[in-house]
């Protein structure tokens, strides 16, 4: 009895938006008059719950790029769907959903599952699993994707939507150029005339991730850290109070713990509790201003341009020139944390692999970063895009971590035989380290002493430039964060500093060449205690370059 009365009051609500649908008014734009028909909200009629207020303040908000950001479990996803919901009794209304990767988004308890639980009670809206998108009884859909590689835009590319959403924002990377898939998607938000709904970019995170920096400074202003600090609850726009302009900029709207009514918050509060105080801070009080110490200092970054022939480092007392041809150009390769039988099913998308180019100049003792290619790709793809790579920067040898699938791409190359690679096993433990310390943190001892030192140099401008360098500045050595171009980098000083005991076949007839003209005399002696000198150890052949 109790089912047949809910679905008589799902019939009428449906009935009644109907009837409201063909309610025609009249509006005025200038001197002209026009026929709009103007289209209730849909997030009544599916959202299961009623917003609260904090999310009726984000629903209602009328800027274009609206942050709903703060503590972790405030009602902040919920949020982005009802205001999703919003338009989808319009027929031409498109809405987009993006999350980082395919994996968060199809994740239990994700915001793509949240909202098929919500629509569960009504058959008249299909899913497509296959698109991954809801289509609504008006013709509206709801979409969910994903972004993050260059790749990954080229679904998005000649779309167009009234609503984009982006669930956990600072999980993207979200660099100040043209790369940032945030400002991207900006292009995307568009609509055509006889849509009458306004165009939102919306987004909901918890203040962390890679993203961090960037999300901070577009809507976390001075003013509004100050009105965070005095305990002001509101909407907080970016720029101007002026109500004729709200629609033009940018606010942000934040987020508590207590916002969840649904919450069992004491109990939340204290697994909270547990977590490390930054990550805390964040968590529970949603705290945008408080910032871990990066492990690289920017200030001992050094550049170089090039000359002619010649490199010439920028900004010192006495600038180093080194010829280009003088150098000794190798890569250095860390794969994704997949398994080679991940990537072919292509079950995992979101590890990257890292190859970078570096020239060392042997008489200085000095080491400069050439290029930086970072992607995600199967298993083929990356073993074709690392020998293109190496061949078009004319390296003689490329050194592959021995970790995840480096061993597999080394076998391949070796067969292939147009690029020489090494591989690079575990590291010794350098001096002042305990076997506790985490292994990328040991590992960048030699990047961290090259830089103190001013003896590694970085181009002054590249394409990736940005992208690296900011994983340098927001690295605080946590086991989560990104850091495969710092363990480029790091293996890198570590061949220059001899900190690599080598095992090899002497003998080996393939691959002579690169430092074939040195003898393997310093291979015993203790990590990070020789000289550059000790890089021309290594020999053409199969070696196996250990990190014992």
């Amino acid at each position: 009895m109790r089912g047949r009365r809910q679905d008589t009051l799902r019939r009428v609500n449906r009935l009644l938006l109907a009837a409201q649908q063909e309610k025609q008014v009249r509006v005025r734009d200038g001197d002209a008059a026009s026929d709009r028909t103007v289209y209730p909200s849909g997030t009544m009629m599916y959202c299961p719950h009623r917003p609260s207020v904090q999310q009726q303040k984000f629903l209602d908000c009328q800027a274009r790029e609206v942050l709903y950001g703060g503590a972790c479990a405030g009602g902040k996803t919920d949020a982005l769907l009802m205001d999703a919901l919003d338009g989808v009794m319009h027929p031409k209304y498109s809405a987009l959903i993006l999350r980082r990767s395919f994996q968060r988004l199809s994740k239990p308890g994700s915001i793509m599952n949240r909202l098929a639980e919500w629509l569960s009670k009504y058959p008249e809206v299909l899913f497509n699993r296959t698109d991954h998108t809801f289509t609504f009884p008006s013709g509206a859909v709801i979409t969910f994707g994903y972004l993050d590689s260059l790749d990954d835009r080229l679904q998005y590319q000649s779309a167009e939507y009234q609503f984009i959403g982006f669930d956990e924002l600072t999980e993207f990377n979200l660099p100040s150029s043209e790369y940032n898939p945030y400002l991207f998607m900006l292009s995307r938000l568009r609509k055509t005339d006889d849509i009458t709904i306004r165009l939102k970019m919306r987004s909901a995170t918890n203040p962390g991730g890679p993203g961090h920096t960037w999300v901070k400074n577009r809507f976390i202003t001075p003013a509004c850290e100050d009105a965070l600090e005095s305990g002001l609850h509101d909407t907080i726009y970016v720029g101007s109070n002026d109500e004729e302009v709200k629609d033009e900029i940018r606010a942000f709207i934040p987020a508590k713990l207590e916002d969840n009514v649904a919450l069992e918050a004491e109990e939340y509060k204290r697994n909270l509790e547990e977590l490390p105080p930054i990550v805390r801070a964040r968590l529970l009080h949603g705290d945008w201003t408080v910032q871990e110490d990066s492990l690289f200092d920017p200030k001992d970054f050094r550049y170089y341009t090039t000359r002619g022939n010649d490199y010439l480092t920028l900004n010192m007392k006495h600038p180093y020139r080194t010829a280009i041809d003088g150098c000794r150009r190798f890569g250095v390769l860390d794969t994704a944390g997949t398994t080679p039988s991940e990537i072919k099913r292509g079950t995992d998308n979101s590890c990257w692999s890292a190859l970078g180019i570096f020239d060392y100049d042997a008489t200085e003792n000095l080491l400069y970063l050439v290029h930086v290619w970072r992607n995600r790709e199967r298993f083929n793809e990356l073993c074709s895009s690392i020998t293109r790579k190496s061949q078009a920067f004319g390296c003689s040898c490329v050194y592959i971590e021995k970790a995840h699938f480096g061993d597999a791409v080394h076998d391949v190359m070796q067969r292939d035989g147009s690029v020489r690679t090494e591989l690079l096993s575990r590291m010794k433990m350098p001096k002042g380290f305990q076997e506790t310390d985490p292994a990328k943190v040991k590992r960048a001892t030699a990047a961290f002493k090259r830089l103190d030192k001013g003896l590694l140099f970085f181009p002054e401008s590249a394409s990736w430039l940005h992208d690296y360098t900011s994983e340098l500045m927001s690295w605080t050595g946590d086991p989560n964060e990104e850091a495969d171009q710092i363990d480029i980098t790091s293996y890198a000083c570590m061949l220059v500093e001899k900190a690599i005991p080598v095992t090899m076949s002497l003998g080996a007839a393939s691959g002579q060449g690169m430092f074939d003209d040195l003898v393997p005399q310093f291979l015993d002696q203790p990590i990070m205690e020789t000289g550059p000198q000790v890089f021309d150890t290594v020999f053409g052949g199969d070696h196996n370059i250990g990190f014992n």
